[in-house]
């Protein structure tokens, strides 16, 4: 090979290499999954490449005027809120009194640039994430929600309305729930314990056994089945919602997770960047080890957000014991969810008696 040929070959490959990182950066582009940080006004550009797809499935995004036009009839609730029918509304709805025929709007920012709040075609509030193609986030969310998982009682995950699957991009719809209302007042020991903790260690001990961790459990991925406009002072609607047997709990955000066979004890390798959920919610071993057991630091990160959902002034010394347990820095010394929760059932048993 002459010299002139070995440089025409050198020229080639990097013009390929060049080739394909060009097209690799301009998908990256057109799909819009690596807006970098909060740039949340690039993001409504990206978005509205995909308005007309949506629109044919009968989605108006918010920020455009299908959206702000369209009807918002009140419907009832759901009974069952993890199996709404399309004439019932996702959530518990405290209706604006300033408009008395439509539902309350609030407010509306963009948590994400890959999430955006739009109506179904029902007129009910959905959130709707975009993901690539083949995204293992969708494939985990579409087992979760469709049967015999979705039929399942323990299975507290956010229900999805649909999934649509474009050239260019997977569009998860889900349903709207509200955030958790973080009252900064002790709960009651039958509201922490009997409620929230027994459905999130139900919910997470669900997802275990059929091999999926979750892998971002914080607060800002719980959600429950109602919501109001604030109004800056206690809600009295959500403290008497809270006490019926309506209050429900559910995970969102999949884009952490991991489907693994069985519960392990697994050992797979960190991600490259730091991941998962903020420093306060986050297993140790995440920032010291090359490998990691996820369903243990599932259960990590659930010990500590229960203590973040407004626990009793004095936590029980038994309660207060299961906590420690689930939060021990040894991934070995802590339960799985499944003894964590039947541990959390026996607690509940034995102080009933005692609740109000």
């Amino acid at each position: 090979m002459t010299l002139l040929n070995t440089v025409a070959l050198v020229l080639l490959v990097l013009l390929c290499v060049s080739l394909a990182s060009y097209l690799r950066r301009a998908r990256s582009r057109s799909l819009g999954f690596h807006w970098r940080g909060d740039r949340r006004r690039d993001s409504r550009k990206e978005w509205a490449r995909f308005r007309d797809f949506l629109s044919q499935h009968g989605l108006a995004l918010h920020s455009y005027p299908e959206y702000h036009n369209a009807p918002r009839i009140p419907i009832p609730s759901a009974p069952s809120p993890f199996h709404p029918q399309d004439c019932e509304d996702f959530v518990f709805r405290i209706r604006s009194y300033s408009c008395p025929g439509r539902t309350g709007r609030g407010s509306w920012r963009n948590p994400t640039a890959v999430t955006h709040l739009a109506l179904d075609s029902s007129g009910r509030e959905v959130i709707i994430k975009a993901v690539p193609p083949g995204s293992f986030e969708a494939q985990i969310l579409e087992r979760l929600a469709t049967s015999p998982l979705r039929d399942h009682p323990e299975n507290h995950t956010i229900p999805v309305v649909s999934i649509l699957r474009g050239d260019h991009a997977t569009f998860l719809v889900q349903a709207r729930w509200g955030d958790r209302i973080a009252t900064q007042e002790p709960s009651p020991l039958s509201f922490w314990a009997g409620k929230q903790a027994y459905q999130l260690l139900q919910g997470l001990t669900f997802m275990h056994e059929h091999g999926i961790a979750h892998g971002d459990i914080y607060p800002m991925n719980i959600v429950c089945n109602f919501t109001a406009l604030r109004t800056g002072r206690p809600c009295q609607f959500f403290e008497e919602f809270k006490t019926s047997a309506s209050y429900r709990l559910a995970f969102i955000d999949f884009g952490e997770s991991t489907q693994l066979d069985g519960i392990g004890p697994h050992r797979i390798s960190c991600p490259g960047r730091r991941r998962g959920p903020p420093s306060e919610f986050r297993a140790p071993e995440l920032d010291d080890d090359r490998f990691f057991d996820p369903f243990s630091a599932d259960v990590f990160s659930l010990g500590r957000l229960l203590l973040d959902l407004d626990p009793p002034v004095e936590i029980p010394v038994a309660y207060q014991t299961l906590l420690d347990d689930m939060t021990r820095r040894n991934p070995r010394d802590r339960p799985t969810a499944r003894v964590a929760f039947e541990r959390l059932q026996a607690l509940n048993e034995n102080h009933k008696k005692h609740w109000v």
